[in-house]
């Protein structure tokens, strides 16, 4: 009798679909949805364990919105000025406008020169020609537009250089030592590639394994050749650019990052209120045996803020930036209407900390917060006093001859330049060559 009532229950159990009822239903709901979920969990385990959760793309591109996302700049998509740029050689200055603008500044006394291209659209970022006073590259949707004059008394005339995939974007870009290569990262293809632009031809290309990574890699000091040099000699030692990516910042989502002179990366990560910094061995160096020598720590937590006896909301860093004279250190953050500028202490040992120092705020009456800030030295002062030696068609003798620790370029002021909401440029000067001086000044 028990063996027909179990041939019962396998005949229900094999119906046709005609004869299914509401609880054999909902029991093959839940084994479907069980193993889908278990999929979704094994999926998202797994990409958690390789670091690029939050920035996998599932198949499809980035839309201008989404730039935002991946961008320093706050509110990058509506910002009225999205990026400053300065001539490391000369006196030139560039504003990036949110209209797609190239606000192109001669010197101090010169009215601005407006450049625009029909093909220059959500411009980005921006660099200077080291060897040349004038050429200037702005990247974007599309491609790069390479600003440049071919005679000294004609204005300057572009010349596109277009990617190979027209719905890509360019993040960032960096001319290399001697100014005839050009690095940029793609965000779309998250590759890094070298560029002969008067050939318009692409020497080489690393892929990234995270979209954020050219955060750190384009901005190495004093050189980015450094990077493609140690990639292609030493590929034995190296598997991959992803073991760098891994070593370095490990599963953190980068928002910011600035080197220093001495060696070191300060870096911010997403949805994260501390400033953490990476530094490699002090003997072996930045390229050196990567994978056992680099050090990662909190060198200043942004939960609590206190400067002058005021308390500031620090929590949401946007963007990062650190002076030539690795004194003084500048962070923006999310739509607040202030800058903390911090003092950059690097004791011997691999020993960093950030320590705040000063606030430069606006009213908040006025719903203003920065979008983007950058310190400058202004070199042109050291030429012009100094003798025109100092101011080289070679930019690698340039190099070489302007040294920081120079007494005549020690005297030379640094100004920190932020870019506001509404469209104003500040000029904040900044004090102090070292810690113990920066200290001893009072600003108010």
């Amino acid at each position: 009798m028990e063996c027909d009532d179990d041939d019962d229950y396998d005949n229900d159990k094999y119906e046709s679909p005609q004869e299914e009822g509401p609880i054999w239903r909902l029991n093959l709901f839940l084994k479907r949805f069980s193993c889908k979920l278990y999929q979704c969990i094994y999926q998202y385990i797994y990409i958690k364990h390789q670091g690029i959760s939050q920035l996998m793309f599932w198949k499809h591109k980035l839309t201008v919105q989404n730039v935002t996302e991946f961008n320093e700049t706050c509110n990058w998509y509506k910002a009225t000025i999205r990026r400053i740029i300065f001539n490391p050689c000369g006196y030139e200055r560039v504003l990036l406008t949110g209209d797609d603008r190239v606000v192109y500044f001669y010197d101090k006394l010169m009215p601005a020169t407006t450049l625009r291209f029909y093909r220059q659209i959500n411009i980005n970022c921006g660099a200077f020609r080291p060897w040349s006073g004038h050429d200037l590259i702005v990247g974007g949707s599309g491609g790069m537009c390479l600003w440049h004059k071919s005679n000294v008394e004609l204005p300057l005339s572009a010349s596109w250089i277009g990617l190979k995939d027209r719905e890509d974007f360019v993040t960032d870009l960096q001319w290399l030592h001697g100014g005839h290569h050009l690095a940029c990262a793609l965000l779309n293809a998250r590759c890094i590639q070298l560029w002969q632009p008067e050939k318009r031809q692409v020497m080489l290309e690393i892929q990234m394994q995270c979209a954020d990574s050219y955060l750190w890699a384009l901005r190495f000091k004093p050189d980015i050749q450094e990077l493609f040099y140690h990639l292609k000699i030493d590929e034995e030692d190296f598997d991959s650019f992803s073991d760098w990516e891994t070593n370095i910042k490990g599963s953190k989502v980068l928002q910011s990052a600035c080197w220093s002179n001495q060696g070191h990366l300060l870096y911010l990560t997403r949805n994260c209120c501390k400033v953490f910094s990476c530094t490699p061995h002090a003997e072996h160096g930045i390229f050196l045996h990567p994978s056992d020598e680099w050090y990662s720590e909190t060198a200043l937590d942004l939960s609590f803020i206190e400067v002058d006896g005021q308390r500031y909301n620090c929590r949401q860093p946007q963007a990062i930036a650190i002076d030539l004279y690795d004194v003084h250190v500048a962070i923006v953050f999310n739509r607040q209407p202030h800058v903390l500028i911090c003092l950059h202490q690097a004791g011997f040992g691999c020993y960093v900390r950030v320590r705040p120092f000063r606030v430069i705020s606006c009213t908040p009456d006025f719903n203003l917060y920065p979008t983007c800030c950058t310190f400058t030295v202004d070199y042109a002062k050291y030429v012009s006093d100094y003798g025109d030696s100092h101011y080289c068609d070679d930019y690698a003798a340039c190099g070489d001859e302007i040294d920081i620790n120079d007494d005549h370029l020690r005297q030379l002021s640094i100004s920190l330049f932020i870019g506001w909401s509404s469209g104003y440029v500040q000029e904040v000067p900044v004090k102090g060559r070292t810690v113990k001086e920066a200290l001893s000044i009072n600003y108010r």
